[in-house]
């Protein structure tokens, strides 16, 4: 999709989903149990701040992709939760795992209360 995007760079989408696909990917490339312990070793702290640094931006970033495919643009919602979430990023980064384990509960709770409800709205949107 990335390379989609740098040859039609009309849709823009392209970019922003393959973005996530990579996201996701190294997302679960850190999670994974053989290369946290390839990787980390006794680092567990370091392990567990690095692999929510690439679950948090997920959700906007899909979001993003979602709005920009229907309409072309984005708006001001996408963009908040995704500065958010570049907030949490930074505070799990700088802080101990209680706060990582707070931020973790905020993206949570955002997602179940604030994602979800808005990605059906804009799938039945379109109908």
């Amino acid at each position: 999709h990335i390379l989609l995007a740098y040859k039609r760079s009309k849709d823009i989408y392209n970019l922003y989903y393959g973005l996530f696909c990579l996201l996701i990917s190294f997302y679960w490339f850190v999670a994974n149990t053989v290369t946290r312990d390839f990787l980390f070793g006794t680092q567990v702290e370091l392990h567990r701040k690095i692999e929510h640094a690439f679950l948090f931006p997920s959700s906007p970033l899909f979001l993003i992709f979602v709005h920009q495919y229907f309409y072309k643009k984005q708006n001001r919602i996408t963009i908040s939760f995704a500065g958010i979430a570049y907030l949490m990023i930074f505070f799990t980064l700088i802080s101990p795992l209680t706060v990582m384990r707070i931020c973790s509960l905020i993206w949570q709770i955002s997602n179940f209360i604030f994602v979800f409800p808005y990605l059906f709205y804009l799938f039945f949107k379109q109908r």
